[in-house]
């Protein structure tokens, strides 16, 4: 039976997404309320585990989510996207040669300070050795700052932005990243829920206008499901008072399972 680790934190979202923190729960109840079956047919057999938090204790949180982490799951459910930081850590304590595949709206690569945020996580994860920046892609960016572009021009890191998405066409760039993706032992995949565009997802912290469709989306995921080296996934930065979004997060959760 897969595993659903559950990080209820919405501490990293800077006040812009407390309710990130309440999504978790929201989202499971919405899977188990349907018994179901995922597009592709499989039945949606999974225990969920909660990972504790401490709200007023960041530091603390993190280890309690690095912890959880290393002893493996199929999909975590957050809290906004500084849990990441901390899953992937966990993550690639027990996987070489890891890379990890970003849906986001935004590159989260601001400059790398502690405690981690949703702003910086992943800028924190190059800068302190976690993951070779060529071993990471970016899939929906339409937003970011001259620091974050000058950082990402020069560290290899592979983007797919949606003006890219938009000119050549979901099928050519879906070829491209699933090309990219084979590449790595361990391919760790997390899911901004604001990578979608804020018609369709509008309960969240960022939300960025030009996003991908839920079924662009879910086309991305349902071919690289296809894909050996997936070993885990996340769902992040879902308001859980917006039940639309709530709906969206729960649908591609299903699908990763």
């Amino acid at each position: 039976m897969k595993t659903v680790l559950l990080v209820p934190f919405g501490g990293g979202s800077l006040g812009s997404n407390n309710n990130a923190s309440i999504a978790p729960l929201e989202v499971i109840n919405f899977l188990k309320r349907r018994d179901s079956v995922n597009e592709s047919g499989n039945s949606l057999s999974f225990s969920e585990v909660m990972v504790p938090v401490v709200n007023d204790d960041f530091s603390q949180t993190h280890i309690n989510i690095e912890r959880f982490s290393s002893h493996g799951f199929s999909v975590a459910v957050g809290g906004d996207h500084s849990i990441t930081y901390s899953l992937f850590r966990g993550f690639a304590k027990n996987n070489n040669d890891s890379g990890i595949l970003v849906f986001d709206a935004h590159a989260d690569c601001m400059h790398s300070f502690h405690p981690v945020t949703h702003e910086n996580f992943l800028r924190c994860l190059i800068d302190e050795g976690l993951v070779n920046p060529k071993n990471v892609i970016i899939v929906g960016l339409r937003a970011f700052d001259v620091e974050e572009r000058d950082f990402l021009s020069a560290s290899g890191v592979k983007i797919f932005s949606m003006l890219e998405i938009s000119r050549e066409g979901l099928n050519v760039v879906c070829d491209s990243v699933m090309s990219a993706s084979r590449l790595f032992s361990n391919l760790y995949i997390s899911v901004d829920i604001d990578v979608l565009d804020p018609s369709f997802a509008p309960g969240t912290g960022y939300p960025e206008p030009g996003g991908l469709t839920t079924r662009d989306l879910l086309y991305f995921l349902q071919r690289l499901k296809l894909l050996n080296n997936i070993r885990c996934c996340d769902v992040v930065e879902v308001d859980g008072s917006d039940f639309k979004t709530v709906s969206i997060g729960a649908k591609i959760v299903s699908e990763l399972l």
